[in-house]
Protein backbone atom coordinates (compact mmCIF):
# COMPACT_ATOMS: atom_id res chain seq x y z
CA UNK A 1 0.00 0.00 0.00
CA UNK A 2 2.88 2.17 0.77
CA UNK A 3 4.11 1.97 -2.90
CA UNK A 4 1.26 3.09 -4.36
CA UNK A 5 1.26 6.03 -2.47
CA UNK A 6 5.13 6.90 -3.48
CA UNK A 7 3.97 6.47 -6.79
CA UNK A 8 0.94 8.83 -6.61
CA UNK A 9 2.88 11.51 -5.41
CA UNK A 10 5.93 11.08 -7.38
CA UNK A 11 3.00 11.03 -10.08
CA UNK A 12 1.57 14.54 -8.86
CA UNK A 13 5.09 15.66 -8.66
CA UNK A 14 5.65 15.40 -12.55
CA UNK A 15 2.11 16.40 -13.22
CA UNK A 16 2.53 19.98 -11.52
CA UNK A 17 6.54 20.37 -13.39
CA UNK A 18 5.22 19.58 -16.63
CA UNK A 19 2.06 22.09 -16.04
CA UNK A 20 4.37 24.52 -14.83
CA UNK A 21 6.60 24.53 -17.64
CA UNK A 22 4.03 24.29 -20.30
CA UNK A 23 1.85 27.71 -18.72
CA UNK A 24 4.82 29.27 -18.95
CA UNK A 25 4.33 32.27 -21.92
CA UNK A 26 6.33 33.69 -23.86
CA UNK A 27 5.38 37.26 -23.55
CA UNK A 28 5.20 37.03 -19.95
CA UNK A 29 8.89 36.41 -20.23
CA UNK A 30 10.29 38.45 -22.61
CA UNK A 31 9.61 41.60 -20.36
CA UNK A 32 11.27 44.01 -22.83
CA UNK A 33 9.22 42.97 -25.79
CA UNK A 34 12.11 42.85 -28.06
CA UNK A 35 10.54 39.39 -29.51
CA UNK A 36 13.46 37.28 -27.77
CA UNK A 37 14.40 35.69 -24.25
CA UNK A 38 17.34 36.60 -22.83
CA UNK A 39 19.82 35.13 -19.82
CA UNK A 40 18.26 37.40 -18.10
CA UNK A 41 14.56 37.11 -18.71
CA UNK A 42 14.82 33.52 -18.40
CA UNK A 43 16.25 33.94 -14.89
CA UNK A 44 12.54 34.44 -13.88
CA UNK A 45 12.27 30.69 -14.29
CA UNK A 46 14.31 27.61 -12.39
CA UNK A 47 13.27 25.19 -15.26
CA UNK A 48 14.30 27.51 -18.32
CA UNK A 49 17.46 28.89 -16.46
CA UNK A 50 18.94 25.55 -16.50
CA UNK A 51 17.87 24.13 -20.21
CA UNK A 52 18.82 27.61 -21.55
CA UNK A 53 21.84 26.43 -23.21
CA UNK A 54 20.30 23.67 -24.89
CA UNK A 55 17.59 25.21 -26.18
CA UNK A 56 19.84 28.20 -27.90
CA UNK A 57 20.21 26.35 -31.00
CA UNK A 58 21.84 29.44 -32.70
CA UNK A 59 24.12 29.76 -29.49
CA UNK A 60 23.12 33.77 -29.35
CA UNK A 61 22.40 33.46 -25.64
CA UNK A 62 18.38 34.62 -26.65
CA UNK A 63 15.67 32.36 -27.20
CA UNK A 64 13.10 32.73 -30.04
CA UNK A 65 10.29 31.94 -30.01
CA UNK A 66 10.61 28.96 -31.64
CA UNK A 67 13.69 28.11 -29.57
CA UNK A 68 11.19 28.35 -26.65
CA UNK A 69 8.65 26.03 -28.25
CA UNK A 70 11.04 23.16 -27.93
CA UNK A 71 10.92 23.99 -24.16
CA UNK A 72 7.26 23.86 -23.93
CA UNK A 73 7.13 20.63 -25.69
Amino acid sequence: MKLVHVFMATSLTLISAMSFASGLSFSDLDTDHDGVISVKEAKANTLLTEQFAKLDADKDKLLSRSEFLNFQL
